[in-house]
């Protein structure tokens, strides 16, 4: 069936061809055949229209009575394209553990199916922004957010709910202390880091705004070296992308080939994993394609067994990949923040303009191995990273600062304990 859509198109050649035709001189008979096809296209396109618009009507209807029955505490709302669903799947597993009822309400119709197999509870699609107020049931007291999408302003307007922003990582990133984040009523950080960030870059919200309730997502990461080790050293490589903005670029992509030629010099088997948005940027999932195929052709000539490709980004999960590793080399992203738990070792690559303030811009540097913009120290960081790794002490001092001070046998609890109080 045409929609409004249809209805232009077939007004718009409709009307060339009438045009044509009465240039040509061609019959009458004819003329007035094309006005009447014309003319049943774009009734049958009205007609299509106005049955949608009922059809909405009704679903809307069932979908209010069915969600007053069925009683959800809460909403979890997500709006992003298909293949960022690891913003979700991330917090499912813990938003479960609540033992409350609730709804996943996605904008976007193409991240359904998808969605729908990371959870037991019910998935529903809002599309058009009248569908959102029957979603709103007396029972419903809170919406867990875990991005910043521009439409997550469309549920934000709704005041008698509890607006609670859980993000999808923590990192000295810009979108981490992003001004947009003050629209909801409650941000859940991991740790004094992500408080400390929104003062530093001058964002004035009230401290009781925040609410620590560390990284849940940390719970099975090993603490301490890597278990049952090979005769190699192991190190991950996981950059990020180049973002959607300038301030928000600290890929380390562009010299990540450079990065991996000197694992391998140094005997070490690498585990390559990019962040899932690389392809989004030519050059990115230029320098990803280059690096996987030096992985492939020295495994070939060597034998060490590296990880990539499907193997590194799907089979395994973040954590299947630190904890597999003796140490990662990153750049400033969520990965560093959530691989710091585990206490091993971490280079950064410091691919950003102002190198020399990393340490203040960056504050979890301090606990890196930081290789530089020229490459120079390169081997010699790597060396460190895998040696005596003086920077232990330091490591453990900023894993309470960024994830929360809390006993390993309790951490997880907090998250559930705090989120509870708003369900």
């Amino acid at each position: 069936m045409l929609g409004w859509d249809g209805i232009f198109i077939a007004n718009t050649w409709g009307t060339l061809l009438y045009l044509g035709l009465s240039l040509a001189s061609f019959h009458l008979w004819g003329m007035l055949a094309v006005l009447l096809i014309t003319a049943i296209v774009s009734a049958m396109a009205v007609v299509t229209a106005l049955w949608r618009i009922a059809d909405r009507m009704r679903a809307e209807k069932t979908t209010a009575q069915r969600l007053r029955e069925y009683q959800p505490a809460f909403v979890v709302y997500w709006d992003a394209p298909p293949g960022t669903e690891y913003q979700l799947a991330m917090w499912l597993p813990y938003l479960e553990r609540l033992g409350k009822k609730f709804f996943v309400l996605l904008r976007n119709e193409h991240t359904f199916a998808a969605v729908k197999d990371l959870t037991t509870a019910p998935v529903l699609v809002g599309k058009p922004l009248s569908s959102l107020d029957a979603m709103v049931v007396p029972s419903l007291k809170s919406v867990f957010y875990v991005n910043n999408a521009v439409r997550n302003a469309h549920f934000v307007r709704y005041p008698q709910l509890k607006h609670i922003m859980l993000n999808h990582g923590d990192s000295d990133k810009a979108p981490s202390y992003n001004p947009v984040t003050r629209m909801y009523d409650k941000n859940f950080v991991a740790g004094q880091a992500a408080i400390d960030r929104f003062k530093k870059h001058d964002v004035e919200v009230n401290p009781e705004w925040f609410v620590i309730v560390g990284r849940p997502q940390v719970e099975h990461i090993h603490v301490g070296p890597r278990r049952s080790p090979g005769p190699r050293k192991t190190v991950l490589y996981a950059p990020t992308w180049t973002g959607y903005n300038a301030d928000s670029n600290y890929t380390s992509l562009s010299v990540g080939y450079e990065i991996v030629e000197s694992l391998l010099r140094q005997d070490c088997e690498v585990v390559f994993r990019p962040h899932p948005y690389t392809d989004k940027n030519t050059s990115d999932r230029i320098s990803a394609e280059r690096i996987r195929k030096l992985l492939e052709d020295d495994a070939t000539t060597s034998g060490r067994a590296h990880r990539l490709g499907d193997e590194a980004e799907r089979a395994m999960s973040m954590v299947d990949c630190f904890n597999s590793v003796d140490a990662l080399i990153a750049d400033v992203s969520s990965v560093i923040s959530d691989f710091l738990y585990s206490e091993k070792p971490f280079a950064m690559a410091a691919t950003w303009p102002e190198a020399e303030d990393i340490y203040t811009e960056f504050p979890i540097a301090r606990g890196a191995y930081v290789i530089d913009r020229s490459l120079q120290n390169l081997d010699e960081c790597i060396a460190s990273l895998l040696g005596e790794d003086p920077l232990a002490a330091e490591r453990r001092r900023l894993k309470a600062y960024y994830l929360g001070d809390f006993p390993a046998d309790e951490y997880v609890d907090v998250f559930l304990r705090e989120a509870s109080k708003y369900i």
